[in-house]
């Protein structure tokens, strides 16, 4: 996500009148953290697959965390942080990414 895309993303969230200005903050600081971490770019993966591959590899059940499932190999957690809901902000993140590439 280029600084064009990451600007039209932040408007598209503003507009959009459901998020607060730290929120929308998370969103575009956990994309970012998406594309550096796995070293993908998140146009490209909307334009493979509309990114579903990459929000299913973030799926992490209560049977995932309670098998110490580790989460994909590039993203880490701070020691004793919640896996399950770090990955799930991460996939909501992707997701709402995804929701705007799709409303352009």
């Amino acid at each position: 996500m280029d600084k064009v895309r990451k600007g039209e993303f932040r408007t598209w969230l503003e507009n959009k009148g459901t998020m607060g200005k730290h929120p929308i903050a998370d969103a575009l600081s956990r994309c970012k953290r998406l594309e550096s971490s796995l070293r993908i770019d998140l146009d490209r993966e909307f334009l493979n697959d509309q990114g579903e591959r990459l929000i299913s590899v973030f799926e992490y059940s209560t049977e995932d965390e309670k098998n110490n499932r580790q989460p994909p190999k590039g993203i880490q957690f701070e020691s004793g942080s919640n896996i399950k809901n770090g990955m799930a902000s991460l996939r909501s993140a992707g997701k709402k990414y995804f929701e705007f590439c799709r409303s352009n």
